[in-house]
């Protein structure tokens, strides 16, 4: 890929110094526009292999079938068709109690894990973390501030800039990132995640 940009950058050169009245301007024009081409489809394929990577990573680390919540096939088809894709992770606390947790962004879902209990762990070593929460789908949710309604609940516990709440329905879970920087890209993701359904 590194390569392929510094040929962009070069033919850019090249371009910028040709006259546009030169026989060869739009040679090098035709030239830029090409490269651009294919750096975006190998820059596509780059990240559909990257996102196959991190979906076969989560398969290996989370034990979908060692829950009472339906099992979930990360590296099948989305549940809106197509591929599935990888968008986002990171730690997460349970705002009230500080439980320890793991969320994942995929293009059709969010995915709440938690750590293995030393006893399971002692079963199957195989897993680094089971289902926490049933998997969420993207279109039924929302992820938001905690309304200001809610601050000082006991329910929600003590809410400041990294608190963050996803909805489904009537269910809501109140969460914690490790920064403010991560609780946003939690926003952002989610909204990106919608906005490719639509």
């Amino acid at each position: 890929m590194q390569r392929i940009t510094r040929y962009i950058i070069m033919l850019k050169q090249v371009l910028h110094y040709t006259p546009p009245h030169h026989p060869e301007h739009s040679s090098v024009s035709r030239a830029v526009e090409m490269a651009d081409r294919v750096a975006e489809r190998v820059n596509i394929a780059v990240m559909a292999v990257e996102s196959r990577d991190k979906l076969e990573a989560i398969n290996s680390q989370v034990d979908f079938y060692g829950s009472d919540f339906v099992p979930v096939d990360v590296m099948g088809p989305s549940n809106y068709g197509g591929p599935r894709g990888y968008l986002f992770e990171s730690h997460l606390a349970k705002s009230k109690s500080g439980k320890k947790l793991y969320g994942f962004i995929l293009s059709d879902m969010i995915l709440i894990v938690q750590p293995q209990s030393a006893m399971n762990l002692f079963k199957d070593r195989s897993f680094a973390y089971t289902l926490y929460h049933a998997p969420i789908p993207i279109h039924s949710s929302t992820v938001r501030d905690v309304p200001r309604a809610m601050l000082g609940n006991r329910d929600v516990g003590a809410a400041d800039d990294t608190t963050f709440q996803i909805v489904q329905g009537d269910e809501v879970l109140t969460l914690k990132a490790p920064s403010a920087s991560i609780k946003n890209k939690w926003f952002m993701y989610h909204e990106s995640a919608m906005r490719a359904l639509k």
